[in-house]
């Protein structure tokens, strides 16, 4: 009996990916609604934060301000962190899984580049020149450093105000700006010309990782020996990397999506592989098996998780408590209520309203951030300043 290659392994897998992004998108779903509806009177049997503290990239935002200050950015905290060490982690290893399998935006990017494929078939995906595709590859780490720039400078998430994967989430809840919701209708409509527009040219947490893997042993490898330069893997490459033309992919755009894995018609020529001294034929330390990769995946991004949880070390919120007089200015938090404000600083409710000079209706759970929608000058930074000289 023939031994089975590796690469048709790879083929008849490739459907366990679609699999495993379909589960995480739908996951990240439950975990948005989990934590919008109660505040809408709708009881789940699970809780969830706020997907600002269970996103990833949050923990690159805050850093300037972990290092300058020893704090993190308002709506981020010790989750964010575990969160990139769950998404670098992988990375570091086995290179940009977490962006080809796990991310639900580039997920949703692939699916609506489908329904391109299906409109300009051949034409679909070639419509930006290479050279072109390569200098706009650059913007991403423009857009990385303006966002951790303008995050410690503003310390706020100023990113969310164009974040299309907040967006995604968050369009039917109200909480997203209309600006972001622009920006991923945007990135969906480019999908139907080219794929992953978002991920190939902007996405600064990409960028973060496609670093990252640069240091990666396992990647795409390419048996000269046996490889009969069809250039089948370049075609097949959805980030139009030419495959063909390296033994070892170093391209930071490459997310390990597998589909040059699957369109390479010669046994064991085409990897995702440890290096290794090896003859033709053979395959060692290989990921070309979807169903290992897709173990891998799921098991080192959720063991760092696991193990936070499990230690109390994954705070997902800095909401502190509130004694009867003892908050200070630099605690004060644009989630906190006004009842709460006044008892921290041992007022009555009334007796606040009239210092601010905010309307004597306005109910007592009025959070301070929401204050602006009536107000626009009573935002949170110009309340923290009035308390600083208040006196009850």
């Amino acid at each position: 009996m023939a031994k089975k290659s590796m690469t048709n392994i790879a083929r008849k897998q490739n459907w366990v990916r679609r699999v495993i992004q379909i589960g995480f998108f739908t996951f990240v779903f439950l975990l948005t609604a989990a934590h919008v509806l109660p505040e809408w009177g709708v009881t789940l049997p699970f809780s969830a934060a706020s997907i600002h503290a269970l996103c990833p990239f949050g923990a690159v935002e805050t850093v300037g301000r972990l290092i300058t200050q020893g704090k993190f950015i308002p709506k981020t905290n010790q989750s964010n962190l575990w969160m990139f060490f769950a998404a670098a982690g992988s990375t570091v290893l086995f290179g940009s899984l977490f962006c080809g399998w796990i991310c639900p935006l580039g997920s949703v990017q692939d699916w609506v580049g489908k329904v391109g494929k299906k409109i300009f078939k051949k034409r679909y995906n070639h419509f930006v020149p290479d050279r072109i595709d390569r200098v706009l590859g650059y913007l991403r780490y423009a857009v990385l450093i303006l966002i951790i720039v303008d995050t410690t400078r503003m310390i706020s998430l100023t990113f969310a105000k164009v974040d299309p994967y907040y967006a995604l989430f968050h369009f039917w809840t109200g909480e997203a700006l209309f600006s972001a919701i622009a920006v991923l209708l945007l990135v969906l409509a480019a999908s139907l010309f080219v794929e992953r527009p978002w991920c190939r040219w902007l996405c600064p947490f990409g960028a973060v990782l496609g670093l990252l893997q640069l240091i990666a042993p396992w990647k795409i490898r390419r048996n000269t020996d046996l490889c009969t330069s069809c250039g089948l893997c370049t075609k097949a490459c959805p980030l139009n990397i030419d495959v063909a033309d390296k033994v070892t992919v170093f391209d930071t755009r490459c997310n390990l999506c597998g589909e040059c894995l699957a369109a390479c018609p010669v046994p064991d020529t085409l990897d995702h592989s440890f290096p290794s001294k090896r003859k033709s034929g053979t395959q060692r330390l290989s990921l070309n098996n979807r169903f290992l990769t897709a173990g891998i995946v799921l098991v080192l991004f959720a063991t760092p998780i696991l193990f936070a949880k499990q230690a109390g070390l994954f705070i997902t919120s800095n909401k502190i408590e509130i004694v009867q007089g003892k908050l200070i200015v630099d605690d004060i938090k644009a989630s906190m209520t006004l009842e709460e404000l006044a008892r921290g600083f041992n007022s009555t409710l009334k007796t606040l309203l009239n210092y601010l000079e905010l309307p004597s209706d306005m109910p007592g759970e009025t959070k301070l951030k929401d204050i602006e929608d009536v107000i626009e000058t009573a935002t949170t930074g110009v309340i923290k300043r009035m308390m600083a000289e208040y006196t009850p």
